[in-house]
């Protein structure tokens, strides 16, 4: 049985149960440009997930563990910044950053020094894989550090004090 194959690679789509009709993928060969391909070959698998999902319960948030940095991403970073009842500092950082790399031990330590309040979180977002989010609270470079606070979620108070733990904490305590 021959699939016509005349240069690598070459993408064949095989309907469930039939090996003898191969369709030939000759999208863009991009995620966006396959995920399209594959739904319109399997549309009926399609509105099956999204039922599933659509009778799914919602993701219940993991308990913060105490004395650990929360790390935020777009599906936690509302339910833990602005909660209410919680004062939280926000590292906007990038993995590349030399500066946020010095910065992580202390902000690790910063977190322990707040494991007995539960009323303070010490949290991290890679605003350079989460764009969009570092953007909708004015990050311009890294590390930009923001504070939450009970009565103040806009964000607005950037941190630009010395990054020592004796500092970082003090400025925490006047929240």
């Amino acid at each position: 049985m021959g699939y016509q194959v005349s240069g690598f690679p070459t993408i064949l789509f095989f309907p469930a149960g039939d090996t003898s009709a191969p369709q030939k993928f000759a999208g863009q060969r991009t995620l966006e440009g396959f995920k399209k391909f594959i739904a319109e070959k399997t549309p009926e698998v399609q509105v099956e997930e999204a039922a599933a999902a659509a009778d799914a319960p919602p993701a219940e948030q993991p308990a913060l563990a105490a004395g650990e940095v929360a790390v935020l991403d777009p599906a936690n970073f509302d339910a833990i910044v602005l909660d209410s009842s919680k004062t939280v500092l926000v590292k906007f950082y990038a993995p590349w950053c030399g500066h946020c790399r010095h910065l992580e031990p202390t902000w690790n330590q910063l977190a322990k020094e707040f494991a007995g309040n539960p009323d303070v979180v010490i949290a991290k977002l890679d605003a350079a894989q989460h764009h969009a989010l570092g953007s909708k609270y004015g990050v311009r470079g890294y590390p930009t550090l923001k504070m939450f606070s009970k009565t103040d979620k806009s964000g607005n108070a950037e941190y630009q004090g010395d990054r020592s733990l004796d500092s970082l904490k003090s400025y925490v305590n006047k929240f």
